[in-house]
């Protein structure tokens, strides 16, 4: 189990484009408990969320990027980097 401790922003970007209802079946072993952010799965598989979830928000609605939600997940990457695992 990972465990990041996010920043309102980074909740919130996190609530929209990681642990929203409508990516449920996409990323099941992503959850949010209050400010934590805990995920069920490798660290890899963690790294691939976050950056799927970033890719999402780059995108935005198709006409415009939401660019702080690229910042906060971009900044939540940086936790989990923290975490990494030591070879």
């Amino acid at each position: 189990m990972l465990t990041i401790k996010l920043t309102p922003a980074q909740r919130s970007a996190v609530e929209i484009y990681v642990t929203d209802p409508a990516h449920a079946e996409d990323y099941p072993e992503a959850s949010l408990h209050g400010s934590l952010l805990l995920f069920d799965s490798s660290y890899e598989r963690a790294v691939d969320i976050l950056i799927d979830a970033s890719n999402r928000a780059d995108v935005g609605d198709g006409r415009t990027p939401d660019h702080g939600a690229v910042r906060a997940l971009d900044n939540v990457m940086g936790k989990l980097r923290k975490l990494r695992p030591s070879k």
